[in-house]
């Protein structure tokens, strides 16, 4: 008679392991298939709406917008002034075809911003003062509702102040004191260096 060693221990169970129900057949994958092919349609479907719609810009007005005067000035005496620049007026300043939004909260500008964003982009700024001067900086970039990195718009707010200069060439020549913003409207107040 042959001793039992521990090999045949290994084998037996093996082979019980054989005769057992397998919990992966091939009914089981294809479910498992159909169910990962499924998950990944719908995240791929919604990833590209989400991509594809629009920025909500209600009420604002495109830079096709007929402008009579670049900005309002208002004496305040003490050697001081202060410019109102309308949403229409703050459209109009800005490059291409760019549609603007000024609240309380920011500014949404929206539209091919840069090359390298699609026609739905938009971008979130504020207006703020850098020593003495009117600069924006930038809060988010949107692609429809997609939070995208800002180096996106890189650049483009020299070319924002830059328009804004020519719109108000006062500017260049003045110590920005204090910017507000508003239901579609922003107050400037500075004085001459």
């Amino acid at each position: 008679m042959r001793k039992r060693s521990v090999c045949d221990g290994f084998y037996q169970e093996l082979d019980a392991a054989k005769e057992r129900p397998g919990s992966c057949n091939c009914v089981s994958f294809a479910v498992l298939f159909a169910l990962v092919l499924l998950v990944s349609e719908i995240f791929v479907f919604s990833f590209f709406k989400n991509l594809k719609s629009a920025p909500d810009l209600k009420g604002s007005n495109s830079s096709g917008v007929q402008v009579t005067e670049n900005f309002s000035k208002i004496d305040l005496g003490d050697n001081s002034f202060q410019y109102s620049l309308s949403q229409g007026q703050f459209c109009s300043a800005l490059p291409r075809n760019l549609a603007c939004l000024i609240s309380q909260d920011g500014i949404i500008v929206s539209g091919k911003i840069s090359p390298y964003l699609p026609q739905n982009a938009s971008v979130y700024i504020r207006p703020k003062i850098v020593d003495e001067k009117l600069s924006f900086e930038v809060l988010k970039c949107t692609i429809g509702v997609l939070t995208v990195p800002k180096f996106f718009v890189f650049g483009t707010m020299s070319t924002l102040n830059s328009s804004l200069s020519k719109q108000i060439p006062e500017l260049d020549g003045a110590k920005v004191k204090n910017v507000e913003l508003g239901e579609g409207v922003m107050l400037i107040s500075a004085e001459p260096k």
